[in-house]
């Protein structure tokens, strides 16, 4: 039995929509300018229907898997009835050689000495028309290009807007096709069969993304019925297309587009609330130091709900996952970095949030509620202190300060956080940037 996620099965499925592709570009071709496939290509195409084939007899031994828990089945008979149930039917008639068998029971179609010539006619068209089951294959790219959105981590926009582009293209190959076969132009039996897909492919795409030039136009009953399709399903096409790609471009850059759309909010509440104005304490403009906050909180925080994303996770791969994104920041904190408790170390890593000082701004003053635990990481902040040790129900003494240089990457002493007390420390930057990370009580 095969496991459905396995290397071969992958590299299978993989040829497979290769094989899809070129069959879903050829046969309309083929049935259109009626060119039948000969020497190399008679015997690739052959190949190509035997590997179909091999894939119905793989496709009854390969394991199912469950949508709901991801678990892999390999009971034969659960199997056989699912794909009984399933694509076998559609699988066995694009496979099947319909159109050798039908030239076998009516070999008075193919003969030119028929003597009913359109009867004959009728048939070998019928014939060929047999060729389009073969595009039921096309199913088949729609699933490898799902496996591959999975395992590869790229842009998703960008994927799918190259998904759209594939699909207008081969929309169009299609239509030019269909539309040479309903006209049957006889004008243009003398022509190269490129030319003749490149004229009508000049119809559908002016068509399709426009309301067209009017320099091509229909002739008989039928073509009209088809143009008036083909113009129906170009203003559908159309609106769907740009709306798509506008949807798409925009979420190009997720990120950068909610981190732009925070700060635009930021900007309206700070000219609304008056905030750019100088203050007493620092001769700094407010609004740009709120600013300055966030932009520098979104540098080095997502703009995502991290926290939920995370909250989600099985508790072993949350700790890999914080690790992986925050480990510059575990690494220069050295009580994090020392601790062997992954479990404690994630939800502290995760806690702290990073902010924003300039020069001469307090990180804390006297009489705020000791709330934070403050992590050095850059700078040599000087720490004004009252040369006393703290109890909630102490008074601070009058002009007793200390200044003291606090070394890089450790705590704050922040005894008063446990006890839930008022600080009778403040603490100011004597840099121009501070990077500190700070943690809730």
């Amino acid at each position: 039995m095969l496991n459905p996620e396995s290397g071969f099965k992958i590299k299978w499925d993989l040829g497979l929509a290769l094989c899809v592709f070129y069959t879903s570009c050829v046969v309309p071709v083929r049935i259109s300018f009626s060119l039948d496939a000969t020497g190399f290509f008679y015997f690739f195409e052959c190949g190509i229907d035997f590997c179909f084939f091999l894939d119905i007899l793989l496709s009854f031994r390969t394991g199912l898997v469950d949508p709901t828990t991801g678990h892999v089945y390999y009971n034969k008979r659960q199997i056989i009835r699912s794909y009984l149930r399933g694509w076998f039917g559609i699988d066995l008639v694009s496979t099947l050689p319909l159109e050798f068998i039908a030239k076998h029971l009516y070999p008075e179609a193919t003969a030119s000495s028929s003597s009913n010539t359109l009867q004959s006619a009728k048939i070998l068209r019928g014939l060929k028309l047999i060729r389009l089951l073969k595009l039921v294959r096309i199913r088949k790219i729609g699933q490898m290009i799902s496996k591959l959105e999975e395992e590869v981590f790229a842009n998703q926009s960008v994927l799918s807007l190259v998904k759209i582009l594939l699909f207008l293209l081969f929309l169009a190959h299609l239509v030019a096709c269909v539309w040479f076969y309903v006209a049957q132009i006889s004008t243009y039996d003398n022509c190269y069969h490129k030319v003749k897909i490149g004229f009508f492919l000049i119809f559908f795409i002016p068509s399709y993304t426009t309301v067209g030039y009017g320099d091509i136009t229909p002739k008989t009953k039928t073509e009209l019925i088809i143009a008036m399709f083909v113009m129906i399903i170009g203003v559908s096409m159309f609106g769907y297309v740009i709306g798509n790609i506008t949807s798409l471009v925009d979420n190009i850059n997720a990120s950068g587009r909610m981190q732009s759309q925070h700060i635009t909010t930021l900007k309206e509440y700070v000219i609304v609330r008056n905030l750019p104005k100088h203050t007493a304490l620092w001769n700094y403009l407010l609004g740009k130091r709120v600013l300055d906050h966030f932009e520098y909180l979104y540098r080095h925080r997502s703009v995502f709900d991290e926290g939920a994303i995370l909250t989600n996770l099985p508790t072993g791969m949350r700790n890999d996952v914080v690790h992986h994104v925050l480990h510059k920041m575990i690494s220069r904190i050295h009580f994090l970095s020392t601790c062997h408790h992954e479990g404690l170390v994630a939800d502290l890593a995760v806690a702290m949030q990073p902010f924003f000082c300039v020069q001469d701004e307090a990180v804390y003053v006297q009489q705020d509620m000791a709330a934070h635990v403050f992590f050095i990481l850059k700078a040599s902040p000087s720490l004004s202190s009252l040369n006393c040790i703290i109890h909630p129900l102490d008074v601070a003494p009058q002009n007793a300060t200390t200044t003291t240089n606090v070394g890089h990457r450790l705590p704050l002493p922040e005894k008063k956080v446990l006890n839930c007390c008022k600080r009778f420390v403040f603490l100011y930057l004597h840099t121009m940037t501070w990077v500190l990370h700070a943690v809730e009580r």
